[in-house]
């Protein structure tokens, strides 16, 4: 982003806007160009999702962003779809995951005023569910 024009970042732009969420979903697979301080400060979220599939995902600037209690106090949960073996050994701070493998899936209760999160399988179609966290209130 050095040199880039500052309305290429619309992340920010858009978290600033969007505000404190519950769950987020983190930009890019949580690549380096994603998940920046400033759109971690603004969504305070409860749980992060990363869309992972690469041995970049997620970089460790993103996850620091994610895991700092310095841009926002207080718990959160980190789940992503399909760590790699060479990005567990290479960035240390995935053991702090809540899970590493599978799908996730994010149900609401009925009126909004709680969720969980479900783990299920991505190894077969059977979607059985691997773990369940929460739930957490809205």
């Amino acid at each position: 982003s050095y040199g880039t024009p500052a309305w290429r970042n619309i992340e920010t732009a858009a978290a600033q806007v969007v505000g404190p969420v519950d769950v987020a979903l983190a930009s890019h697979h949580g690549y380096i160009d994603s998940t920046g301080p400033a759109v971690v400060r603004a969504l305070r979220p409860r749980a992060f999702v990363i869309h992972s599939w690469d041995s970049a995902h997620p970089t460790m600037p993103a996850l620091h962003n994610m895991l700092s209690e310095e841009l926002y106090p207080g718990p959160r949960d980190i789940y992503a779809t399909a760590l790699k073996s060479e990005a567990k050994i290479a960035i240390k701070r995935l053991s702090q995951l809540k899970s590493s493998l599978g799908h996730v899936v994010v149900r609401v209760a009925e009126g909004g005023t709680s969720w969980q999160v479900f783990i299920t399988t991505n190894a077969d179609e059977s979607d059985r569910i691997t773990a369940k966290f929460g739930p957490f209130n809205s």
